[in-house]
């Protein structure tokens, strides 16, 4: 399909320049920072490497090096701070929305293009986690360009450059790999494409070449640091699949096997987005779009597997719950919203369109702003100002200790700790501190933190007296209200 002119006489590049400020407004506006879930073990692991110290833990996001030692280099040049932590992710993002942009002018037009640099520039999902240390982004980006050098290389008549795009395909999954390990599910892609079109060129073994590279490396690096090349597989085959049965249940059969489809449908995170995505999906397939079949190849194969298919090799482990698997699948999904979008057909340019794009954008800037309060530590941030200047001793939970941990930029004193502790791989390890044997001290409850623990933490263990606070503690400060808030409790 031939590129149209577009409206104003602009070039496509002034567009998506328009479309990038937008976009890195937005993401300003609406800034998270690090808050209380996966990015304060980024944020930790990462200054720890930055320092030279070990890291002593035998968890997959401990060493997730292709994220943890650009941002460990990000703090020996700016420090510890937030723009540190997160700009390596906004940048992720930013180039997210130009690679997009480029895929849709590849594979259909300008005008699709940037419809989808458009789209992705508010998409919830981006837009929240553009501005947390979190591995979804930078992964998906390295995931999405994976695909579009192999594409190139699929529509260039140059020898040498359909060689050197598969090489490169193959070490852009590599990356994605370094950063999270699920991103190997993109090979789902290739095979389905393989099987489609019924041939494997010379040039495809070049892919997996490619990764084999990166993992020799990453190999290489934990022989060197742990004496074991393959301690990362090591310790994510025992981990990930422990912490996954006991803390992301998805119910009985036959029924869990349909959360994604559920959670694509109701998930603030994701906007309305998908009902949108799915109709452009069955628009494609029934219109016969051959233009779209690469992306179908790559959203449906993904999108079935993440919801039926099996987390182990070896034993049938459903995926967990969480929005963050749909990262993997936002490309094909926005750029088959877009092409959709993008048909000359009266009804779809004159009425849907605007209608949708409108939909979309007003309902996204809505969900942003609920999820993004929801994700935000300012009460943390307001009680760790308060208590850091008392002298006695400080007990609060393990998960605000560790929020307090962050904010005093992982050089918190001793004189505040942990009235509990949490191991679901070593439950004999999790504890609760007896608070009634405790005198002259502060605690801290957190009711937020310590409910979430409460609903998502099989086997969490937490002092008694946070439930019914005795009448000797008196209270010396209050932030938020009710469920959500924190207080501060003396005990003489």
């Amino acid at each position: 399909m031939k590129t149209k002119p577009l409206v104003w006489g602009h070039k496509g590049s002034t567009w998506l320049l328009i479309i990038l400020a937008f976009a890195l407004a937005l993401r300003l506006v609406f800034f998270t920072g690090t808050d209380a879930s996966d990015p304060l073990a980024y944020t930790k692991y990462a200054n720890m490497l930055a320092k030279g110290e070990p890291i002593n833990v035998e968890r997959g996001d401990a060493f997730r090096i292709g994220l943890l030692l650009p941002v460990s280099v990000l703090y020996r040049m700016f420090g510890f701070n937030e723009f540190s932590s997160n700009v390596l992710v906004i940048l992720a993002s930013l180039a997210s929305i130009v690679l997009i942009y480029k895929f849709g002018v590849m594979l259909f037009n300008e005008k699709a293009g940037l419809l989808s640099a458009f789209l992705l520039s508010f998409f919830p999902f981006d837009v929240l986690y553009s501005t947390r240390l979190m591995t979804e982004l930078p992964s998906a980006f390295f995931v999405a360009l994976s695909v579009y050098l192999f594409l190139k290389s699929e529509k260039t008549a140059n020898k040498r450059k359909s060689y050197a795009y598969c090489l490169f395909s193959g070490l852009a999954v590599g990356m994605a790999y370094l950063i999270k390990e699920l991103s190997v599910l993109i090979i789902l892609f290739f095979i389905a494409y393989a099987i489609y079109n019924k041939k494997i060129r010379a040039r495809y073994w070049l892919i997996p070449l490619g990764f084999a590279v990166i993992f020799f490396a990453e190999s290489l690096y934990f022989l060197k640091t742990t004496g074991n090349m393959l301690f990362r597989f090591d310790t994510i085959t025992t981990a990930t699949y422990s912490i996954v049965l006991e803390n992301y249940g998805r119910g009985s059969l036959p029924f869990s096997l349909f959360h994604f489809f559920y959670i694509a449908f109701t998930d603030s995170s994701l906007g309305l987005f998908y009902p949108f995505i799915f109709m452009a999906i069955f628009f494609c397939i029934a219109r016969k779009k051959k233009d779209t079949y690469s992306l179908l190849l790559w959203l449906i194969p993904l999108f079935l597997y993440i919801s039926f298919g099996s987390i182990s090799l070896t034993k049938y482990i459903l995926f967990p719950v969480t929005t963050r698997l749909f990262s993997i699948i936002t490309f094909p999904g926005i750029l088959l919203l877009a092409y959709f979008l993008s048909q000359e057909d009266k009804l779809i340019k004159r009425t849907l369109m605007p209608i949708i794009l409108i939909l979309l954008f007003v309902t996204s800037i809505g969900y942003i702003h609920v999820s993004r309060q929801k994700s935000l530590i300012d009460s943390e941030k307001a009680t760790y100002k308060f208590i850091k200047g008392l002298g006695n001793n400080i007990y609060t939970d393990e998960r605000t200790f560790n929020v307090f941990d962050y904010l005093s930029g992982y050089d918190l004193p001793d004189s505040i700790r942990k009235f509990n502790h949490y191991e679901p791989l070593n439950p004999q390890n999790t504890y609760a501190v007896e608070l009634g044997k405790i005198t002259d001290s502060y605690i801290v409850v957190n009711r937020k933190l310590v409910n979430f623990y409460l609903s998502y933490k099989k086997g969490a263990k937490f002092p008694a007296e946070i439930f019914n606070v005795p009448k000797e503690w008196a209270l010396k400060k209050s932030v938020g209200k009710g469920e959500n808030g924190i207080e501060v409790y003396y005990i003489p």
